[in-house]
């Protein structure tokens, strides 16, 4: 009996469970967090939460409208960082819900 490498175990039990689309999703959640928090500042989050992702558009909350314009001014730079950042999400548009 051999042993199985750790970095093996997580990506196989992630595709034997069927769980890969939603940890994708709460990684591009998670990112767009961390992103709020760096462009926008830690203030930001009291008027920002990302809600979900539903068929390739993270939905995000929005009690702000300067901080609605700013993210749709910076919506394509937002969708690539994700990508980056979390690169089997697939997120390409924003969906702003005020």
């Amino acid at each position: 009996m051999g042993f199985t490498k750790l970095d093996s175990l997580l990506p196989r039990s992630v595709k034997r469970f069927g769980i890969g689309k939603k940890l994708a999703n709460a990684q591009a959640l998670d990112a767009f967090l961390h992103l709020a928090v760096d462009w926008f500042g830690a203030d930001a989050l009291k008027r920002l939460k990302p809600l979900g992702v539903k068929n390739g558009a993270l939905m995000v909350a929005c009690l702000s409208s300067v901080l609605e314009q700013q993210l749709k001014d910076r919506e394509s730079q937002i969708c690539k960082e994700i990508s980056r950042r979390a690169p089997d999400s697939r997120i390409d548009r924003i969906q702003i819900i005020g």
